[in-house]
């Protein structure tokens, strides 16, 4: 019988798959909704209250979540090659900008190995999906629930006409009918993390 935990490492998995087959198209829309997503799991796994700074502003610099009272900045990122470029490059620009706050890069695949990440400030860490599970396996049993309710309501999202918004509580997902890298055209998943929509396709 499946644990709490082995549906969460299941359907993050399955986010997982579909982002990269979104990257691989060149549709950006799910990786960037993943912000979401990741930001409503830090908040249960670390207490904390992050928003998505790009709701606010279209390409927010630097950082795509932050928690200003706390102090805590995460940019998260799908990107699976030039991975200690970008580290080097977003470290520097954070320094700059946010001094005295901490910064997580959150990478939704892999991060680099150890080895081939330059040496970073002491409040710049670099995480991953590894270290995300790793995290829910030391949660409470409360706190693999929430995580696991909050995929499923990802799962189950519609496709409405409005902008999604993952950090509006228990509201309904809600994802653009019109995708984001292609104005115009209809968004081509219903990001059912199984139901895939075609029709602007064929």
């Amino acid at each position: 019988m499946k644990s709490t935990l082995d549906y969460i490492e299941e359907k993050w998995g399955t986010l997982q798959n579909r982002v990269a087959q979104c990257n691989a198209r060149g549709f950006l829309d799910l990786a960037q909704y993943c912000e979401d997503i990741v930001a409503q799991i830090f908040n249960i796994l670390y207490g904390i209250s992050l928003v998505n700074l790009n709701h606010r502003k279209s390409r927010f610099p630097v950082v795509d979540l932050g928690d200003p009272a706390q102090g805590v900045y995460l940019q998260v990122t799908t990107l699976q090659s030039h991975q200690c470029r970008k580290i080097v490059t977003t470290a520097a620009r954070f320094s700059q900008r946010y001094a005295g706050n901490r910064l997580i890069l959150f990478f939704v695949f892999t991060k680099p190995s150890p080895q081939s990440i330059p040496a970073l400030a002491e409040d710049i860490s670099v995480l991953d999906s590894a270290d995300l599970i790793q995290k829910i396996r030391a949660a409470d049993p409360a706190g693999q629930e929430a995580i696991l309710a909050l995929l499923r309501r990802v799962e189950d999202a519609a496709l409405p006409n409005s902008p999604i918004n993952l950090l509006a509580g228990d509201e309904e997902f809600n994802f653009p009918a019109t995708c984001l890298s292609c104005p115009g055209q209809p968004s081509f998943f219903a990001y059912g993390l199984g139901r895939v929509r075609v029709d602007a396709y064929l």
